[in-house]
């Protein structure tokens, strides 16, 4: 429960000043298109706000969801503004060199995006930056196998760390 104290919004149970909660934003945020030549859509902006502009996932077997944050995190926060049906997710994470590796011991809250919840994994031990679309960051890119029947659609990406709490990178 939220509640303002000494002009501040405070939690009523932790007495935490929200108002100096820490950035749980992704650095980036890119939809690619695999159509044709392929293109990049910035969506790092949207997927930072709560509530504000959706914008839509992956549609088709060749798209990807890349995300990018300048360190390793554990898990993965949507916020779906439409739930998506016929996701059959792969997560990859980057090794580097512009190579990729498959997560394993990955928890999937969201049920293939048919839900907003958490994508959560042990962070792996080989995790390295690689560059995409020009940014050097530790990447996931997130795709399906399956052609989707309804097209999720997502107000925000958040990270967490390992606890399960806001990461405080």
């Amino acid at each position: 429960i939220l509640h303002f104290e000494n002009g501040a919004l405070r939690d009523r149970t932790t007495r935490l000043n929200v108002n100096n909660l820490p950035d749980k934003r992704f650095d980036l945020v890119y939809l690619y298109d695999g159509a044709g030549a392929g293109s990049y859509s910035d969506r790092t902006v949207e997927s930072w706000t709560d509530y504000g502009t959706a914008f839509s996932l992956m549609d088709n077997t060749n798209d990807y969801l890349y995300i990018g944050y300048n360190t390793t995190f554990s898990a993965v926060d949507f916020s779906l503004s439409a739930p998506g049906a016929g996701y059959s997710l792969g997560v990859e994470y980057s090794l580097g060199n512009g190579l990729w590796g498959s997560l394993s011991g990955m928890t999937d809250g969201t049920q293939g995006l048919q839900n907003s919840g958490r994508l959560s994994f042990t962070i792996p031990g080989n995790w390295a930056q690689n560059t995409v679309n020009g940014q050097t960051k530790n990447w996931l890119r997130i795709r399906t196998s399956t052609l989707p029947t309804a097209v999720a659609s997502v107000y925000s990406i958040k990270r967490v760390d390992l606890a399960g709490e806001i990461e405080y990178g």
